[in-house]
């Protein structure tokens, strides 16, 4: 092998591919990258069993060949490279990649490329193209509520699915439990079916980089078992695949569409702001806000024995004037607070006892939902 590549395309593919491949890993090969030069470019081939990324970025190939190489050490050299073209060449004799630029020059050891895992891609039966927008819309809009729960399994990502309501919708929805957040948007042209899909967490993270990456839209294709994505991203073509969650998402509907006894209409920055403030003096994991609802007034109030207390009222509008005391963790509240962009908001409450449902006021409000369960004061 024996080629030249831009140092800026060079690192950014291996930025892509190095946030997958494992740091620490029983099989040693599963901390490489595969470099495969060919005429169309230079290849770089990632995996972590889970999930696999390759990408093609233009190269001048001299000679064709293939080599595996430590990815994070490869990136953290080209990465203190001076701007300058790179010069990649196996030395036949020692297996090693040799790398020139300008005045620098390293040798890595590197692997056979035949103890690579293959990645092989199984037949997928939907295929559908969706705006790069949209998909990144989604993924901001709930990835915050991904749960990290090493054995609730099926919590740990983003749950997709289709629905009817004014035509045919695609819903992405994610909860730890203790939250839920769920938006909606049209969906995708020629898109009528799709199998169960849960997307876990780490490729939740690895798609949403891509998708800085990419041009106006992507394409999806989906079996029972895998999710793939392909985009260009200016001359560069990545593929990334990952295998869907194993598990049913909990039925979460009843949750979005409990009956209201209260609905509070509050202006969101104001709230997020008085929030922000009182929390100041808070403590501790829960981070305990209390919001005692009267007439149309919210006093939001915060206790800590280290800093003493805080307490901020705030006007709202409200469906009932009896006194009723609700408790958010306030990083769960200001987390929501922060995605919603309209003026206004509605805190939908039925009791102490269930989740509170958060709105935009004058959006679509059904397109974008939160449930933050109560937190007891």
């Amino acid at each position: 092998m024996e080629l030249t590549v831009q140092k800026n395309s060079f690192l950014k593919a291996l930025a892509h591919g190095q946030s997958i491949v494992e740091k620490r890993t029983t099989v040693p090969v599963l901390s490489h990258v595969l470099l495969s030069a060919t005429q169309a470019g230079l290849t770089l081939t990632s995996t972590d069993l889970d999930l696999s990324l390759v990408e093609t970025i233009q190269a001048q190939v001299r000679i064709a060949g293939r080599i595996c190489v430590p990815a994070h050490l490869l990136y953290d050299i080209i990465k203190k490279l001076p701007d300058l073209p790179i010069n990649l060449q196996i030395n036949q004799e020692t297996q090693q990649l040799n790398i020139k630029a300008g005045r620098s020059d390293f040798n890595l050891p590197g692997l056979s490329p035949d103890d690579f895992p293959e990645i092989t891609s199984s037949p997928l039966s939907h295929h559908f193209d969706i705006g790069t927008k949209d998909l990144g819309y989604m993924i901001d809009h709930t990835k915050f509520a991904m749960s990290d729960d090493e054995v609730r399994h099926h919590l740990n990502g983003i749950y997709f699915h289709l629905f009817e309501e004014n035509g045919l919708k695609m819903r992405a929805v994610a909860s730890d439990l203790h939250r839920l957040a769920c938006v909606s948007i049209n969906a995708p042209e020629g898109l009528t079916d799709m199998p169960y899909t849960i997307v876990g967490r780490k490729a939740i993270l690895e798609i949403r980089k891509l998708l800085d990456e990419s041009l106006e839209t992507v394409k999806i294709g989906l079996s029972d078992r895998r999710f793939e994505l392909s985009l260009q991203s200016n001359k560069n073509t990545i593929n990334f695949s990952t295998r869907l969650v194993d598990g049913l998402f909990p039925e979460y509907q009843h949750a979005i569409e409990a009956s209201v006894e209260r609905s509070v209409k509050v202006n969101t920055r104001s709230l997020a702001d008085a929030a922000d403030r009182v929390s100041t003096v808070i403590t501790g994991h829960d981070k305990i806000l209390r919001i005692n609802l009267e007439g149309q007034q919210a006093k939001l109030s915060a206790i800590s024995q280290q800093f003493g207390a805080a307490q901020e009222e705030i006007d709202v509008i409200s469906t009932s004037s009896d006194p009723m005391q609700i408790c958010f963790n306030v990083n769960y509240l200001l987390d929501v607070a922060g995605l919603i962009k309209d003026e206004e908001m509605f805190l939908d409450i039925t009791s102490v006892d269930t989740p509170t449902i958060i709105r935009p006021a004058n959006s679509n409000s059904n397109d974008q939902i939160y449930a933050i369960m109560h937190l007891t004061a």
